[in-house]
């Protein structure tokens, strides 16, 4: 069957034109509904589309657009408030769209033109002018060339400053949380905000311009309504090129019903200079977890570790040292993470952080894969050690000391030398010594190698408060170490 083109040409065209009338027009069609953008260091794009716009009829078309008929126009619109003299308007469409780019000062139906660029015959757009007013309202319109609207009239479009020429620029850069911390703020001290607590918050402020900011100022604010600002202001002083200070006296306090969550602040910064505005996280830490260390065990040779099997620190030993570590909130510590460390030099640290997973509420976990080695010619000393414990709901810090032995040779007391009665034994345990063998401490150990007792040698030893069952017993010397066991009954 022969196809009648002529209809079907003219069936598409009215199918165009129908379709473009009825098309949604964007929100930001009018000039009095145009859409705000900012400028960023780097070009951030916003999308954006003519298709279905209407022309602004009482604005003739830019000075740039070279196009001789009857222009459609169909335009949409942008405002944007600068923060330097320098900006650059880019626009990148569709293969279709043939943009003008229109910048203005004034109001709405009372224009004047700032600046206008038109690519002939491409799909960009760009306008780089360093003399836009600080603090000054521009307007932004974007239309397609000609008399037709494109098939497609889809764009991006992004605004860059320029911060370099004698310009300033003010950003938050990090901040302190003082909880209690030498008086500032109040709670724990222990650095990590929590529900009920009242931060101190110095925040640092940094110039990444190339001038001097003048009489710098500046707000906090937030719209979480578990952050109540009690004192948002600041004030600061000048700040040099590239030069970093505190903005101090701001404080906040943190609802007691406040969960564990990331809360947007907003920094609001002034100088002489400009206005400039920023944002961060802060984290609210789940106040009902306190992790600390409570216990240790020390393995070098006694189940792990290579040493004399004493269970102290001995020059030239490897130990395999245990730490308990105790949750004495109400919630769950979850990924429970702890790091030892020491800046002893005759400490080696072979491994340092161990991974725990969770600790319930009012309970214990053991992390029980640190390892670290002592030079065989350590001398005697206390070493201080430090434990970072860490996990999703925050972070704690423990220091204690371990002392290490005056390198000695150590023999081991053989059964013969020793006769521990009556075993099994419900009161007194008895030891006798022979061979006029010098033993200054004694030590037990339950099965699982805890430590429960230890003390000064005597002969005659009241274990009727333990508990029945196997106990292991550690007789120290200054020459001689020996391990036996008893049975509590």
């Amino acid at each position: 069957m022969k196809k009648n083109t002529f209809f079907t040409g003219l069936i598409l065209l009215f199918a165009s034109i129908f379709a473009h009338e009825i098309m949604a027009q964007p929100v930001n069609d009018a000039c009095s509904a145009a859409s705000s953008i900012t400028s960023n260091a780097t070009c951030i794009y916003t999308n954006g589309t003519v298709d279905g716009a209407t022309p602004t009829a009482s604005l003739a078309q830019g000075s740039c657009d070279a196009y001789s008929g009857t222009y459609a126009g169909e335009d949409v619109w942008y405002t944007f408030v600068p923060q330097y003299a320098t900006n650059t308007v880019k626009i990148d469409g569709s293969t279709s769209i043939d943009p003008v780019l229109v910048i203005y000062t004034g109001s709405c139906g009372n224009f004047t033109e700032f600046d206008c660029n038109d690519t002939s015959g491409n799909s960009h757009a760009t306008i780089n002018n360093s003399n836009f007013v600080v603090g000054q309202t521009y307007y932004i319109r974007v239309y397609d060339y000609g008399s037709q609207p494109p098939s497609d009239g889809t764009f991006q479009i992004c605004i860059m400053h320029n911060a370099s020429g004698g310009n300033v620029d003010l950003e938050y850069e990090s901040h302190i949380t003082l909880d209690g911390i030498s008086g500032h703020g109040s709670g724990d001290a222990d650095g990590a905000a929590e529900p009920g607590e009242q931060i101190e918050l110095p925040i640092n402020i940094k110039n990444n311009g190339s001038n001097t900011a003048h009489n710098i100022s500046g707000t906090l604010s937030t719209t979480d309504t578990d952050i109540t600002i009690n004192a948002g202001n600041f004030s600061m002083g000048d700040l040099n090129p590239n030069a970093s200070a505190l903005a101090n006296g701001v404080l906040f306090s943190i609802s007691a019903a406040a969960i564990e969550k990331d809360v947007i602040l907003n920094l609001s910064i002034i100088s002489d200079e400009g206005s400039f505005n920023d944002s961060f996280l802060f984290h609210i830490n789940d106040g009902n977890i306190s992790l600390h260390k409570i216990d240790q065990l020390i393995r070098d040779g006694n189940g792990g570790g290579v040493g004399n099997s004493n269970g102290q620190l001995d020059p030239g030993e490897d130990i395999a040292f245990e730490i308990k570590i105790h949750n004495s909130g109400a919630s769950i510590a979850h990924n429970t993470t702890a790091t030892l460390s020491t800046l002893d030099s005759d400490i080696n640290i072979t491994n340092a952080t161990v991974a725990i997973g969770n600790i319930g509420s009012d309970s214990d976990a053991w992390a029980q894969s640190f390892a670290f080695s002592i030079y065989s010619n350590a001398p005697e000393k206390d070493v201080v050690f430090t434990l970072a414990i860490t996990s999703d709901e925050g972070s704690w810090v423990d220091t204690f000391i371990m002392h290490i032995n005056q390198a000695v040779a150590i023999e081991k007391l053989q059964k013969n030398e020793v006769n521990i009665y009556p075993n099994p034994t419900n009161h007194y345990l008895n030891i006798d010594i022979e061979n006029n063998t010098e033993i200054q401490n004694i030590e037990i150990f339950n099965i699982n190698g805890q430590m429960i007792l230890k003390n000064t040698f005597e002969q005659n030893i009241d274990v009727s408060n333990l508990k029945n069952g196997l106990y292991i017993l550690r007789l120290i010397g200054s020459k001689k170490i020996g391990t036996f066991r008893f049975i509590k009954k």
